[in-house]
């Protein structure tokens, strides 16, 4: 393919006409430059990324906090219509069981997950890809266990 647009840029010089330089198309899996991870939670996550939300990027930074057993922390974010977004949670020293779920704007449960971890992933059956942009609800429940935790939203490019 390289061929060709070399072959048509040398045609077109031949024949007098303008013609920009042909450069190579952006590969989709081409991510943007992050900076080091914070914190080892942060640097868990990235490092699931790859085979958990694969060609995906960060939407937002990573939610942080710490909680007892059975305790829950709830955060929010603006999920774009036409885009898919996957959400890695990842437990801390002491955690056991992190459950995380999501809730339409309407607060209708769309995904929770089932896994009895501390590396819990909303979206590996299927990505949440909505048909109207809105305010999402997302829920990290300390379900086994107590500590800190980090959770990402990452969106597909």
């Amino acid at each position: 393919m390289r061929r060709f647009g070399l072959a048509l840029l040398a045609l077109t010089a031949l024949a007098g006409c303008d013609v920009e330089p042909y450069e190579e198309p952006r590969q989709i899996d081409d991510a943007p430059d992050l900076p080091p991870p914070a914190d080892a939670l942060e640097a868990a996550i990235r490092e699931r990324a790859p085979n958990e939300a694969m060609l995906m990027i960060p939407h937002e930074p990573v939610v942080r906090g710490e909680l007892p057993e059975g305790e829950r922390r709830d955060f929010t974010s603006v999920l774009r219509a036409g885009l898919c977004y996957k959400v890695l949670a990842q437990g801390g020293p002491g955690v056991s069981d992190l459950d995380l779920i999501v809730y339409s704007p309407d607060n209708v449960l769309l995904q929770r997950d089932a896994t009895q971890s501390d590396a819990p992933v909303i979206g590996v059956q299927r990505a949440i890809c909505p048909t109207e942009t809105g305010l999402y609800r997302f829920e990290v429940r300390m379900a086994r266990g107590g500590g800190p935790f980090g959770a990402q939203i990452w969106v597909s490019q």
